[in-house]
């Protein structure tokens, strides 16, 4: 008959020809030199769901439930879980769900919430909050990021850039922008001087530039 315990679950990697995930798991018995050492065992997870833990640092280690003498196995991990990256999830609502990365340090994260509310969030090298929000309850969209937002309602689009300098504002048919306008986009390659007709027909080829100069037009048409 199968029992389980607690184990420590340590350095992981994912099976040569499997790809599955081989865990490294152990049982403290009386100290951290005295434990029942199951090897590299299965890891059962979610379906749709492959995680590999964080190695144990001076903060501690992950935990698992293992399963003894499971199957053709010693043993199996069929549950787990890290008490140094649980801040990550900050807090949570009944009804919400959230998956996140398994280190100490981790940022990034997936929330679902149960207002039909679903963000994926990080933060950036700057310390601050990088945040894509898909809100049905609201009917919103929005990505916030260095300062800077994008917003999409059923009634428009709201760009503002980094530093809230400009803003784009489309509704409907109209567009508002705030901040300097710079009209024409990048600097053209090739300047293009047209002054009258007469150099109009010469860059045309009609006429030849000496002619040009004796109609008084401009004798440099294109300038590379």
């Amino acid at each position: 008959m199968s029992t389980y315990d607690i184990c420590q679950i340590n350095t992981s990697k994912l099976d040569e020809e499997s790809n599955l995930p081989l865990i490294q798991a152990s049982v403290p018995i009386t100290n951290d030199e005295d434990y029942e050492s199951f090897g590299e065992v299965a890891s059962y997870q979610a379906l749709g769901l492959t995680a590999l833990p964080y190695a144990p640092d001076e903060n501690g280690a992950a935990e698992g439930v293992v399963l003894r003498d499971v199957g053709a196995f010693n043993g199996a991990i069929i549950g787990a879980r890290d008490e140094r990256c649980a801040s990550v999830v900050a807090t949570m609502r009944a009804g919400d769900a959230a998956l996140h990365s398994c280190d100490p340090e981790a940022k990034a994260q997936v929330r679902c919430h149960a207002n039909r509310q679903v963000a994926l969030v990080t933060e950036g090298t700057d310390g601050n909050t990088m945040l894509q929000l898909l809100d049905g309850k609201n009917d919103k969209i929005t990505i916030s990021a260095f300062g800077g937002l994008i917003e999409m309602t059923p009634d428009g689009i709201n760009i503002v850039a980094p530093g809230s300098k400009a803003s784009i504002l489309v509704t409907g048919d109209q567009i508002t922008l705030l901040g300097k306008v710079q009209l024409g986009g990048n600097v053209p390659s090739h300047l293009v001087l047209c002054a009258d007709i007469a150099t109009i027909n010469a860059i045309n080829g009609l006429i030849s530039p000496l002619q040009l100069g004796a109609a008084g037009g401009c004798t440099t048409a294109l300038a590379p």
